[in-house]
């Protein structure tokens, strides 16, 4: 079987990232502030992001004038990000998590349509979500950096498993679990990096432009776009 100079470059772009967020995480006393990439690791950080909710701005007190566009306010970014990761934001609910999805999706929702007190209670919903599953983490980095973070390293995963994109680029509601994940991770890392609502991470506009340009080959489930945009999300990556 012949290997494609694709299939090479995927691979060893993710390995170099991987190589990168050992080191990054090596840099510090612990790792715990980057959880696993797996189904719990992903609603940890949705949940950790749910948690920035109850520390920030009031809803009512956010820059809704800054949405869409690359200065979006914080509090639309962690929405948008929280949408992404627990599957609402691709109609594949994460498998034991339906009720955050559920719950993301009324929060988009309300901030899509500019309406404050439906993302008050969407947030009300997710907090008391993220409690019973005990999933919430206040060692977790949820800053623009360990967002950023966290997104590199849901695309290594994603590289790294070499599923061709067009196995996983459908998957939704009836898909097995693994699809969902590795559908999650790439719909996950396009909202960490706030892709949905064109937001420009400070003094990291390429890695933000290249977050929208996957975010529109998946909304247009076109193939050969995400695949090209999650190789060059991961070589982005290896110079963060």
């Amino acid at each position: 079987m012949t290997t494609s100079l694709t299939t090479y470059r995927r691979r060893a772009l993710a390995g170099a990232t991987a190589v990168v967020l050992v080191a990054l995480a090596g840099c510090g006393e612990s790792d715990d502030s980057i959880p696993a990439t797996d189904t719990d690791g992903i609603v940890t950080y949705a949940c950790s992001l749910v948690g920035e909710f109850e520390h920030g701005e009031p809803v009512d007190a956010w820059d809704w004038d800054s949405i869409p566009g690359p200065d979006s306010g914080e509090g639309f970014v962690n929405g948008t990000a929280i949408h992404a990761l627990v599957g609402a934001g691709s109609t594949a609910p994460l498998v034991g998590h339906e009720n955050l999805s559920e719950a993301a999706d009324a929060l988009f929702r309300g901030i899509s349509e500019g309406e404050a007190d439906d993302v008050e209670n969407a947030i009300g919903d997710l907090v008391s979500a993220c409690e019973e599953g005990g999933f919430a983490d206040d060692e977790v980095d949820v800053t623009a950096n360990g967002r950023i973070a966290y997104a590199c390293a849901l695309v290594d995963d994603n590289l790294a498993t070499d599923q061709p994109v067009d196995e996983w680029i459908g998957s939704a509601a009836h898909a097995d679990v693994e699809d969902r994940l590795v559908l999650t991770q790439a719909v996950g890392a396009a909202g960490l990096l706030g892709a949905p609502i064109a937001y420009e991470a400070p003094d990291h506009s390429e890695i933000s432009a290249e977050a929208q340009r996957l975010y529109a080959g998946i909304t247009r489930a076109d193939t050969e776009m995400i695949g090209e945009s999650l190789d060059e999300l991961s070589g982005l990556c290896s110079d963060v």
